[in-house]
């Protein structure tokens, strides 16, 4: 009888090697699907659109094609292709969207003149008329605050003022 247990050992050891191995390549499966919907989810819009860094030896502006040697005055907006337009003067960038009207929805974003951070345009404050001299002369700065941007000009504006006083 011992013969026949160690037969039926064997046996059952091997069918539990085989369904390990399915369960192996089942979970690896799974895994897989999951890994699939999660960079899908992502590629879908899951997370806001962000800006690209500005890169001062290979970006130049989308408007005058001068290069972006100054980031701290570089705006930017995401096109409806996928394509990062980049500007060294937030005047350049004013000018491009009034001249393209089916970018006027689409996201963009401004240097924070002071420190460094992009800003979602639309939230920005600008500093009109300052005495900084800005790459192509518009002497527009951004600023995420308005006390930051009142600091340099008399006169402080909203992206819609912005966007109107330059028409």
């Amino acid at each position: 009888m011992r013969a026949v247990d160690s037969c039926q050992l064997s046996v059952v050891s091997c069918q539990l090697a085989v369904v390990s191995r399915r369960l192996a390549g089942a979970r690896r499966l799974v895994f897989g699907i999951v890994l699939a919907v999660c960079a899908f989810a992502g590629a879908c819009g899951g997370s806001a659109p962000q800006p690209d860094p500005i890169r001062p030896a290979e970006d130049s502006c989308a408007s005058c094609r001068m290069q972006i040697s100054q980031p701290k005055y570089a705006a930017e907006i995401l096109a409806p292709d996928g394509q990062y337009l980049k500007f060294d003067d937030i005047g350049c960038f004013r000018f491009y969207l009034q001249a393209n009207s089916n970018l006027q929805n689409a996201p963009c974003w401004v240097m924070d003149f002071e420190n460094g951070q992009w800003v979602e345009a639309r939230k920005a404050y600008y500093a009109i008329d300052t005495k900084e001299v800005t790459p192509m002369g518009s002497n527009i700065l951004a600023s995420s605050t308005s006390d930051r941007a009142r600091a340099q000009a008399a006169r402080v504006v909203t992206y819609e003022e912005m966007m109107a006083a330059g028409k």
